[in-house]
């Protein structure tokens, strides 16, 4: 009989046919920042069929059952805690996770409570969590505790074994990027010497070009230059030089055939003149104009 009233408080408010409403109410103090939004929370036993999707296993007569899925329950008190602690929801990496177990052993005068929950933040682009990490909580608690405050208080504390833990804070609190395995550098390449093959060479005949300079601007009024006077050269003094010399000095200024006019003189007809033509030393210069032509 007495054990029966010392099991009475939880039998009554969890056990039975009935499934019993929970409502769960936030009460972490702790402060954190950062920002994350929540995926979905697998129950393990109710996957495996050890107990339905909204049933908290436990040891004594009875089923515990609640009014939605055990996933479900962990993931909105999951939302309201975050919330609660300052956490910025809906934006940031996802957190999911799956519920290994949520056992109640209520079979005796005490209750011991264990909740199991690994945690699992995704890196922002895919690849390699950020976070990957299991927290169980374990609680003893008499018989008579309150038996919707307890259930609330080690759902609370399990979720705070992962506030306090500095790798899960740093992974909602940075936009992580899994590191991508960067690719095999490329094998080098062997160098390869390229020896230029000179050109052929051009033919001789070819123009080559030519530089063309700019004529200078002419001066403004230039002031008259006497000409100097062509001047015929012979390397030998002979007589046969000395006419042909004194032929280029006639043509040089524009006369006719040159005759001889002495030992080393020569005249050539000019049209209506002639003009005198000295030759000494190897060389021939007209000296003066002659009136009347001198063929004549």
């Amino acid at each position: 009989m007495k054990r029966f009233l010392l099991m009475a408080p939880l039998s009554l408010a969890l056990t039975g046919c009935a499934t019993v409403t929970v409502n769960y109410a936030p009460s972490s103090t702790m402060t954190l920042s950062g920002s994350e939004q929540l995926g979905a929370f697998k129950y393990a036993p109710g996957d495996t069929g050890k107990v339905k999707e909204n049933q908290i296993r436990n040891t004594a007569i009875g089923n515990i059952m609640i009014d939605r899925n055990v996933g479900e329950y962990f993931k909105q008190a999951l939302f309201d805690e975050s919330r609660f602690v300052g956490i910025k929801m809906g934006q940031g990496p996802v957190v999911h996770g799956t519920i290994n177990d949520f056992l109640i052993d209520d079979l005796g005068y005490s209750v011991d409570w264990t909740l199991d929950v690994t945690y699992v933040v995704d890196s922002v682009g895919g690849g390699a969590p950020c976070y990957n990490q299991q927290k169980v909580l374990k609680k003893h608690t008499a018989k008579f505790a309150n038996a919707f405050g307890t259930l609330n208080e080690v759902v609370k504390d399990n979720i705070e074994e992962a506030f306090k833990d500095p790798a899960f804070v740093s992974c909602i609190q940075t936009t992580h990027v899994a590191a991508a395995t960067a690719p095999p550098a490329p094998a080098p390449v062997a160098a390869t010497t390229t020896t230029a093959t000179p050109p052929p060479p051009q033919p001789e005949s070819e123009a080559k070009p030519t530089a063309v300079a700019s004529s200078p601007a002419p001066a403004a009024d230039p002031a008259p230059v006497q000409q100097a006077t062509p001047v015929a050269t012979a390397s030998t003094p002979t007589v046969d030089a000395d006419l042909a010399l004194a032929q280029t000095a006639a043509n040089q200024v524009g006369c006719g055939a040159v005759k001889a006019n002495g030992n080393s003189t020569y005249t050539a007809a000019c049209g209506d003149y002639s003009v005198l033509i000295s030759c000494d030393g190897g060389q021939c210069r007209p000296e003066h104009t002659i009136k009347g032509n001198s063929n004549d």
